[in-house]
């Protein structure tokens, strides 16, 4: 497994390049999660999982986003 750390200033690009990258390594034909991607907030988890869904959705990515304050059986059920 490859483990990548970005760090940059705000408006550099980070979210569309490591999407781009971590969209050109998945199988769309796998159920398995094939990528996590960590956010220090919910609003950075859900601008990212945003992101990914809309440039994802080309190849068939399928997309979600576990942040806290919500259901944890969904996420769970989601996830399986």
């Amino acid at each position: 497994m490859d483990i990548f750390i970005i760090k940059a200033q705000s408006g550099t690009g980070k979210t569309g390049a490591f999407t781009i990258s971590a969209l050109q390594i998945i199988d769309t034909n796998s159920k398995n999660i094939q990528a996590l991607i960590v956010a220090p907030t919910r609003e950075l988890s859900l601008q990212i999982a945003f992101v990914i869904q809309s440039i994802g959705e080309y190849q068939g990515a399928i997309v979600h986003a576990c942040v806290g304050g919500t259901s944890v059986r969904e996420d769970i059920k989601l996830l399986k």
